[in-house]
């Protein structure tokens, strides 16, 4: 961007604002700007927490989105509207088409429950409140989508819904992150040694896409905050409108702009009666699936395979899949409760900051979190997906690629992402040096202890076998 215009800065505006408040706590001058200047709106802002309390998630993901709902109706030069939502906002169905779906609850609805009732009563009634859906992030992103379908008719709205944002396949850089992801948590974890006993199901297709195919600022963890696009003083997003490929000058040329952008551009032109784009499925099931069990092997495989280690690195990277709730149960207690006593001894002998208990506690939080989408997959319809790549000429699809299908997980995978992971999430580089440190004894004992829990299952199943065997038939 330096190279291109070195001056582009003084074409960005940045406006702030809280999304629970009024009009975004925008002053009248800065408001009044966005109702007169704005041409493309990018909604971004949400809360992600799945654990995140009703009234929070309703004042963020509803209130904020009617806020700018609103705005947008007063704007007189406004083009193109994508509102980011998720893949999983109607999880309660196994089949997700690009289609509106009534939600759980309506805004109305939560409105009044949000207003006449206090946090202990909301977190009483979470349960009922949420029906089938697993969680208040889902539950309050299906009812902002119900209020884009009530716009649909007044302005030129469209929903974006990725699903798992993974990290970036190309653009910045191979692997660039930014803010906490779920699934890579999960990764992290279990190549530090912390994470053994996986809950989820290894045969169910996991849905995740590149950050980079999406857009670049999912991967920045927009928490209350106004992501609105400012575009008629820059000239981009104007020159988006008229042609994809006049956009990319203000940019390096091998930039990728990628599908959400292109919604923005695709929401502008003009199609037949029969073609809808109000919503649009950006998930990789179809295209380029990759099973869980799959998934997480490359990235063990690799993992241990480089050798190498970081400072908050803790035992040898191994981990167990169960889709049994209390096959997992008895596992977590094996694997995790017992080691987190151990670590816990050596922490208060070594006089460190405690910290192993809590983090086995926030381990099996998560696990409960995640357990649905772990343990289940969708069938989703992308058919809008393929008809804007259609679109697009056959120079704008190579310089804003949103193809999921162009290339191999197993190619991605391959190398670095343990390293982008550690550097990203835990600000450590894992070196060879790190690993010949401090694990190659704690591996050999890791091997040792194995071979004798192996040994161990061994003769008593055998045992058993015997006894029942001595009781029914010898005697």
């Amino acid at each position: 961007m330096r190279l291109t215009n070195p001056r582009y800065y003084e074409q960005v505006n940045i406006v702030c604002g809280q999304l629970e408040t009024e009009n975004f706590g925008l002053c009248p001058t800065d408001l009044q700007a966005l109702i007169s200047n704005t041409s493309i709106i990018f909604h971004v802002a949400a809360t992600v927490r799945f654990d995140e309390h009703i009234r929070t998630a309703y004042n963020i993901n509803v209130v904020g989105t009617n806020t700018i709902l609103s705005l947008a109706k007063q704007m007189t030069h406004l083009k193109s509207f994508v509102h980011v939502s998720t893949a999983y906002s109607h999880c309660d169905k196994w089949s997700i088409d690009e289609t509106f779906y009534s939600p759980t609850l309506t805004a109305n609805e939560l409105s009044i429950i949000t207003q006449h009732a206090t946090d202990e009563q909301l977190a009483i009634l979470n349960e009922h409140l949420i029906g089938n859906k697993p969680n208040t992030y889902t539950l309050t992103k299906a009812t902002a989508e119900d209020l884009v379908r009530e716009a649909v008719s007044e302005l030129p709205i469209s929903v974006f819904r990725p699903s798992v944002v993974f990290p970036t396949l190309e653009e910045p850089m191979p692997f660039w992150m930014k803010g906490f992801n779920s699934v890579l948590a999960v990764i992290l974890a279990i190549g530090i040694g912390l994470y053994r006993v996986y809950l989820g199901n290894a045969d169910c297709t996991v849905d995740i896409v590149p950050a980079d195919r999406t857009i670049n600022a999912m991967m920045k963890g927009f928490n209350s905050v106004l992501a609105i696009g400012v575009a008629t003083a820059t000239g981009l997003y104007r020159a988006l409108l008229m042609n994809l490929q006049k956009a990319v000058d203000l940019v390096p040329s091998d930039r990728t702009i990628n599908a959400m952008v292109a919604l923005a551009w695709y929401q502008t032109i003009p199609k037949q009666k029969t073609q809808s784009c109000s919503v649009l499925n950006f998930v990789s099931a179809d295209d380029n699936s990759i099973l869980s069990g799959d998934f997480l092997g490359l990235i063990h495989r690799d993992w241990i395979l480089a050798k190498e280690a970081n400072k908050s690195t803790v035992w040898k990277t191994s981990y167990v899949v169960t889709s049994n709730p209390t096959l997992y149960t008895i596992l977590f207690y094996i694997f995790h409760f017992v080691p987190a006593i151990v670590f816990s001894l050596t922490e208060r002998l070594t006089n460190q900051k405690p910290q192993v208990m809590k983090f086995y506690r926030k381990i099996k939080h998560f696990g409960k979190l995640l357990a649905f989408f772990c343990l289940n997959e969708w069938q989703f319809e992308n058919n809008n997906l393929h008809s804007m790549i259609d679109a697009m000429s056959i120079e704008d699809r190579k310089r804003f690629d949103a193809s999921l299908n162009t290339f191999t997980w197993k190619t991605m995978f391959r190398g670095s992402l343990h390293r982008a992971v550690s550097l990203y999430m835990l600000r450590e580089r894992v070196t060879k040096e790190e690993y010949k440190k401090k694990m190659v004894y704690r591996v050999l004992v890791h091997n040792v202890l194995t071979l004798l829990v192996k040994a161990l299952s061994v003769y008593f199943i055998l045992y058993f076998t015997a006894q029942l065997i001595n009781k029914f038939f010898v005697n």
